[in-house]
C-alpha cells in the first residue's frame, strides 16, 4: 500500500476547509447535492483551482466523470513528486494508522467528523 504525500499548500487548505463548517458531511460519494465526503471536499478545492468541474454531483476531469473516488488524474495536482498510484487506489490509504485504513473508510464506515479526519490528514499524509 502506498500512502501519497499531499502538497503542503493543498494539505493546509484541505484541513482548514474540513474544519471550516462550510461543507456539510456526507458519505458514500464525493458530493450529493450540498453534502460532501472527505474526498469531495478535496475535489471541490480542485474545482476552485480550475483543474476540475462539477457537473451536477459528478466531478469532471479531462472529460471523465467521477462520483465516488478521487480521480487518479488529480493526484499530480494534489500530491508531491508526481505521485501516481500503480494500484489506482483513490481512497487515500493511511498505511501507518491503526485508527483507519483509509480516509474513505474513516469518513464512510467509522463516521469520523471532518475535524477528526483533518487530524488524520495532518498526521499521515
Amino acid at each position: 500500500m502506498i500512502t501519497p504525500k499531499i502538497n503542503s499548500q493543498i494539505k493546509e487548505l484541505w484541513c482548514s476547509s474540513l474544519r471550516s463548517n462550510k461543507y456539510p458531511q456526507g458519505r458514500g460519494c464525493l458530493r450529493d447535492k450540498d453534502s460532501f465526503c472527505v474526498l469531495g471536499v478535496l475535489s471541490d478545492l480542485a474545482v476552485q483551482d480550475g483543474v476540475a468541474s462539477w457537473e451536477r454531483d459528478y466531478l469532471t476531469v479531462n472529460g471523465w466523470r467521477f462520483s465516488t473516488f478521487f480521480p487518479v488524474g488529480l493526484f499530480s495536482w494534489a500530491c508531491e513528486g508526481n505521485f501516481t498510484d500503480p494500484n489506482r487506489v483513490t481512497s487515500f490509504p493511511l498505511s501507518n494508522s491503526e485508527e483507519a485504513g483509509s480516509l474513505t473508510y474513516a469518513n464512510d464506515e467509522l463516521k469520523k467528523t471532518f475535524s477528526e479526519i483533518a487530524c488524520l490528514v495532518e498526521e499521515y499524509l
